[in-house]
């Protein structure tokens, strides 16, 4: 089972992704994927978990003070003695929460070199020590080590990997909006339908709300232009 059950609204699944995707890459394994196997009940699939896990890390949002799973979730977290809890929102947390110090993430902006993100990984560590081998990270990364001569047994060797994988995703973008310029696309449109396209598999390696910063930075830049879809929603094209 994961090292840390991470508790949240469901209907933040992107904000929380870059949280998620950071621990994962800094050696903790981390159960946030709610998709309930077959044959299983989502209540005991959860409570198993939540009952296996070593720590609770709990996100209080506006959307998540108001939920009943993740209340409960963050008290097993609190009798457990490994309960970590930050806040995404100006939030009051719950009641028999609320003199309990959350790491405060109401304008992180992603970077793991900020003194939040320090609080947070040293807290965490203080009860869920993390895996220093570096196993996650390779992981996550999957095949793609390979392209930037990663060590798989370095744990430095595998941040510079995990970096230089997020540097390259600008012009990766960039490649693939001039390769199929006749459409303009949706950040989730790009790592669905994008990662199974020869070349850019690399994709799948994002969460859609990376790919949508990435795009906003090409846009302001002026290599992008936007369109709206018939949906209603933000698309981007590469400007011809």
């Amino acid at each position: 089972m994961a090292d840390i059950f991470f508790s949240y609204k469901s209907d933040e699944r992107e904000r929380v992704a870059p949280i998620v995707a950071r621990l994962e890459a800094e050696g903790w394994s981390v159960f946030w994927d709610r998709k309930t196997p077959v044959g299983a009940t989502w209540s005991a699939f959860i409570r198993e978990n939540l009952e296996q896990a070593k720590g609770v890390l709990v996100v209080w949002s506006h959307a998540s003070v108001e939920s009943h799973w993740v209340e409960i979730e963050a008290g097993k977290g609190r009798d457990l003695g490994c309960f970590v809890p930050l806040k995404l929102d100006e939030v009051e947390p719950p009641f028999g929460f609320e003199h309990i110090q959350a790491a405060d993430f109401t304008r992180w902006p992603g970077d793991p070199s900020t003194i939040e993100w320090q609080g947070l990984t040293e807290a965490v560590e203080r009860c869920v020590p993390r895996n220093t081998t570096g196993a996650h990270k390779l992981a996550r990364l999957g095949n793609s080590h390979r392209d930037v001569g990663l060590s798989q047994h370095s744990l430095q060797d595998t941040d510079v990997a995990l970096k230089a994988s997020r540097i390259a995703l600008s012009p990766l973008l960039v490649k693939f909006l001039k390769q199929y310029s006749r459409w303009a696309f949706s950040p989730l449109r790009i790592k669905k339908w994008g990662c199974e396209r020869a070349g850019y598999e690399r994709f799948d390696l994002y969460t859609t709300a990376e790919i949508r910063t990435e795009l906003e930075k090409l846009l302001n830049d002026g290599v992008l232009e936007e369109k709206v879809s018939k949906k209603g929603n933000k698309i981007y094209k590469v400007k011809l």
